[in-house]
């Protein structure tokens, strides 16, 4: 173990991640939330300038593929794709990724402020253009894929962008020790796990919708003396809608629900070795959290973006988009602090100072 202020290695982590796996972590994570909501309310303080930040990103994928020759047009925040049309949105910019690696560089104290600063330079650049090869591949998919577009574009590529920062937040604070080998092989596990979760989320992601569904009609009628609820939750495929009179009001908070998918590689981070019934019951109670969480997200769907209209629109977008992406590590947490492995309720390791992990 290293002292404070110095570089951690892979191996490092892992061992506190095993060792003391709660009582380093909070430190880090209310750092890391409370960067998180100052860069969400400069962000919504700052809602004016996302139409330029959209023009940007367009002007950039424009100019990015076109190098390559491949055929761009631009008109704003619109493209034509080789012949695909596209918008740019909020989501397209990849700010809510940008916004989680940079807060966890910055409440990673164990690292110096110049290799905090290194980190946030290089990994926000990595991340810009990371996107922009995640924008082209799409266009590639709508050309000539069509049928998978939607999957791909609302689902597949949600999950595995996030993953992706992970891996370069994982790999800064490698630092140095990058190609340790015991790193490349934890890489191979959070990525044969992220395969694994992803595809058991996908085959049954219109199965759980419909779960779903059937369990948020039952909070509603437990809601329904304090609030007004829809008359019904109904799930279509991958979707969630309510019923309102004769109409149906389709959710897009289903979107995000598929990050859930998250919580198998981010569990591998810190499996405990030789004790696979205390990570099953971590698993399964982070499954059923999980499961309420999403409940939680569609109930304020429903209040705030249904209900109260489109002025609070903007602010519920960025409490579900973050939350999806956060909440896997947070639950996961937790869920090592109810059930502890046994090699910490005999000997657990001494407190460390200024370390995340």
């Amino acid at each position: 173990m290293q002292g404070p202020g110095q570089l951690l290695n892979h191996e490092d982590i892992v061992q506190l991640a095993e060792n003391k796996p709660v009582s380093i972590e909070w430190g880090f994570l209310g750092l890391f939330l409370l960067y998180v909501s100052i860069f969400v309310g400069i962000a919504e303080i700052g809602s004016g300038f996302m139409l330029v930040l959209r023009m940007f990103i367009a002007t950039a994928i424009t100019a990015f593929w076109g190098f390559f020759s491949v055929p761009v047009v631009c008109s704003g925040t619109k493209l034509t794709f080789i012949g695909f049309p596209m918008e740019i949105v909020l989501e397209c910019t990849a700010l809510h990724y940008t916004i989680i690696f940079v807060a966890g560089v910055l409440a990673f104290r164990s690292h110096s402020l110049s290799y905090r600063a290194a980190g946030i330079i290089i990994g926000t650049l990595a991340i810009f253009l990371l996107n922009i090869l995640r924008i082209g591949a799409i266009g590639f998919i709508g050309r000539y894929f069509t049928t998978l577009f939607d999957f791909v574009h609302n689902y597949l590529w949600q999950g595995l962008f996030a993953l992706l920062v992970l891996l370069l937040w994982i790999i800064w604070v490698n630092g140095r020790r990058i190609f340790n080998r015991k790193l490349f092989i934890h890489i191979l596990v959070i990525a044969a796990t992220a395969s694994l979760s992803f595809w058991l989320m996908v085959t049954f992601f219109a199965a759980y919708v419909s779960l779903l569904a059937a369990l948020s009609n039952a909070m509603f009628r437990i809601l329904s003396p304090i609030i007004n609820v829809p008359e019904q939750v109904i799930s279509e495929g991958r979707l969630i809608g309510y019923v309102v009179g004769n109409s149906v009001i389709y959710s897009k908070t289903t979107f995000y629900i598929l990050n859930a998918a998250l919580i198998l590689p981010i569990a591998s981070i810190t499996f405990v070795r030789s004790q696979v019934k205390i990570f099953l019951k971590r698993l399964t109670a982070a499954t059923v959290i999980l499961g309420l969480q999403h409940m939680l997200i569609i109930a304020l769907d429903w209040l705030l973006e249904v209900t109260a209209g489109p002025d609070i629109h903007s602010v519920l977008i960025w409490c579900i988009v973050m939350s999806s992406f956060i909440a896997p590590m947070l639950i996961w947490l937790l869920v090592m602090k109810i059930f502890t492995a046994e090699r910490d309720k005999v000997s657990p390791a001494p407190p460390t100072k200024n370390t995340a992990w």
